[in-house]
């Protein structure tokens, strides 16, 4: 008897969860998949600075290589990651705020609606 209620609150959690999704999905859609976009673009630019951008550094060091392509390969980290900061800058404070706003007024509406009919 208590597993039966452990899996029923668990299923009720993620029912909840899934409704909620559902519904800032139809809501404002940009909101989740600009969020995702987010984190993937951060995780993106960080691992291929920490992978191959340091890599290219010590092996043209090792073999002796120029400056030019050295300090390229620095100038289109530094340019990625000022765009990983631009679009993390415009999401957080430009269109998060608005998205929050018109999720607010999206359910204080379907509240209102709701309240009407009963």
């Amino acid at each position: 008897m208590e597993k039966t209620k452990k899996k029923s609150v668990f299923h009720h959690c993620i029912s909840n969860n899934w409704y909620m999704m559902r519904y800032v999905l139809r809501s404002v859609p940009f909101f989740a998949l600009g969020s995702l976009l987010q984190a993937l673009l951060a995780a993106a630019i960080s691992a291929s600075i920490n992978i191959y951008v340091i890599k290219y550094i010590i092996d043209a060091v090792q073999y002796g290589r120029g400056a030019g392509p050295v300090f390229l390969m620095l100038g289109i980290s530094v340019g990625l990651v000022c765009v990983n900061i631009g679009y993390s800058s415009f999401f957080e404070n430009i269109y998060k705020k608005r998205a929050v706003v018109k999720f607010r007024n999206r359910m204080m509406k379907e509240v209102y609606q709701k309240a009407q009919q009963a």
